[in-house]
């Protein structure tokens, strides 16, 4: 397990989408311990580049990212509702009662 703690010039938020960006990059370097496990080396870890804006942009980054985020999870919610409507509204129609 790795943790990583960002230097004060680096907004956390910032850092986990920038990683989460090169997930496919990042699943490749990961290799099999002696033992079966999977396992990321540190140091592959630390050759990934990470790009660093200044602060206020990257903070500006993590803002847009949890809104979008958030607008995400209200339209899976929306999409749920309408799901729920639609088979309701199906289970009606072949009852008779529309």
């Amino acid at each position: 397990m790795k943790a990583l703690l960002p230097k004060q010039s680096i907004d956390p938020e910032f850092l986990r989408w920038s990683l989460q960006s090169q997930y496919s990059h990042l699943l490749s370097q990961v290799s099999t311990a002696g033992h079966g496990t999977k396992k990321l080396d540190s140091d592959r870890l630390r050759e990934v580049p990470i790009p660093v804006p200044s602060l206020p942009m990257q903070k500006e980054f993590a803002a847009r990212v949890s809104e979008i985020r958030a607008m995400q999870a209200e339209q899976a919610t929306s999409r749920r509702r309408l799901d729920d409507l639609f088979q309701s509204m199906l289970h009606g129609a072949f009852q008779g009662d529309l």
